[in-house]
């Protein structure tokens, strides 16, 4: 995202009605030259806004956490918060979301019209984007604060394809970059290929120091350190630092049992997500957990020959199994991606998560990070060229990934 010349508005910030769906489709088909989902389909996004509304009873998104009702959602996909900006004339200037999943409460789906992105609130001189994160980052900390409430971690995922802007964003307000995803999404602009996401985690999350230990191969300890020293660094001073021992000696994974997540998106998107952890009562064999994987791929890869797609694996770092699991991994062709603790809700406990990702095309584009996300892309090994050219922020950094 390039800002252009600012010019100031007078903007508020509210919930979404169903008469937005049109301008909010709009601007995410022109934005991105691939998306899927209700974001690109007025009428479908229309009925989760009814549905939406209807669950907030009409009021305000700030009266959500005392009245916590998310869980009981009945829509088909996880519930999410959707909130437009307008101006002072009411005309639609952007639009944002919070999407609840598990434990986690995810800042995404944002878009300001190309023709507002020079705007900033006449009131505190922040861009748009700006107002809009920060206004989801507090209903966030309200609702990890909350007794009642099942969110215990905000994160978001951001582009690197043409500006670090949003990632200076999540930075400036306490997000820590614990890894990065490289051509998880399809092309959304000309000459970059796949879109690269900053996976960033809020860093004064509620995540515990219950997990004592983390099991990874001696080849992701630097994800795993890097990632925790990112979140230790920005860190709220009157709360605990996140501490884990590091054990990289290997226990056999193919005599236990799995639970499977998959999730598989097929064209336009080309993506799969795959969560593996052990089953506490039946479950699938390791063999079972390669066909997933397999059929997976199966679903998004166009022909032997295509490249065209993204799968990745979050993996249960907090098992003795997962050292030797994950370097079968890598000798299929996956790398390590990223380290999240307490991501995974387990129930009664969090647990953290190791992220690997299979990225089969070796085209390299230039693209834009912020510090901490190009000294992670160093520090864990993930292959990479520094690059020369101009950047939007003089602390932004190009790589070619």
């Amino acid at each position: 995202m390039v800002l252009e010349e600012k010019t100031e508005i007078d903007e508020s910030i509210r919930l979404a009605k169903p008469e937005d769906a049109e301008d909010i489709t709009e601007a995410f088909k022109a934005e991105y030259e691939n998306y899927y989902g209700k974001y690109v389909n007025s009428e479908e996004l229309s009925r989760f806004i009814e549905v939406m509304r209807d669950e907030l009873d009409e009021g305000s998104i700030d009266d959500l956490p005392d009245e916590w009702s998310i869980e009981a959602w009945k829509a088909e996909e996880a519930p999410e918060v959707v909130q437009t900006v307008e101006d002072s004339d009411g005309e639609f200037v952007g639009v944002g979301a919070i999407k609840f999943q598990d434990n986690l409460a995810e800042l995404g789906s944002t878009i300001i019209k190309q023709d507002r992105r020079g705007t900033v609130s006449s009131d505190t001189g922040r861009t748009v984007y700006d107002e809009l994160f920060k206004d989801r980052l507090d209903t966030s900390a309200k609702m990890i604060e909350a007794e009642d409430s099942p969110v215990d971690i905000a994160y978001t995922q951001l582009l690197a394809d043409v500006s670090a802007a949003t990632q200076h964003v999540a930075d400036k307000h306490g997000f820590a970059v614990t890894g990065v995803y490289d051509k998880k999404f399809p092309l959304a602009y000309p000459t970059k290929g796949r879109v690269t996401v900053v996976d960033m985690i809020w860093a004064d999350s509620h995540i515990e120091n219950n997990q004592e230990e983390v099991y990874v191969p001696e080849a992701a300890e630097d994800t795993v350190l890097t990632a925790l020293d990112n979140i230790n660094a920005k860190r709220s001073s009157g709360l605990e630092k996140i501490t884990r021992t590091v054990d990289t000696e290997e226990s056999s994974h193919r005599d236990r049992q799995y639970e499977i997540k998959p999730k598989a998106v097929g064209d336009p998107m080309n993506f799969a997500e795959i969560q593996i952890t052990e089953a506490s009562n039946g479950g699938s064999t390791w063999d079972e957990v390669l066909k997933e994987i397999g059929e997976a791929q199966a679903e998004i890869q166009d022909g032997e020959d295509d490249e065209d797609y993204w799968i990745g694996l979050t993996l249960d770092a907090n098992n003795a199994y997962l050292p030797s699991a994950a370097e079968e991994f890598e000798d299929m062709g996956f790398e390590y991606a990223g380290f999240n603790p307490g991501k995974i809700d387990a129930g009664e406990e969090n647990r953290d998560v190791l992220e690997m990702q299979y990225r089969p095309s070796t085209e390299t584009y230039r693209k834009q990070f912020v510090e901490e996300a190009a000294d992670f892309i160093r520090n864990t090994g993930m292959s990479h060229e520094d690059a020369e050219g101009s950047t939007d922020y003089e602390t932004s950094e190009l790589l070619e990934i």
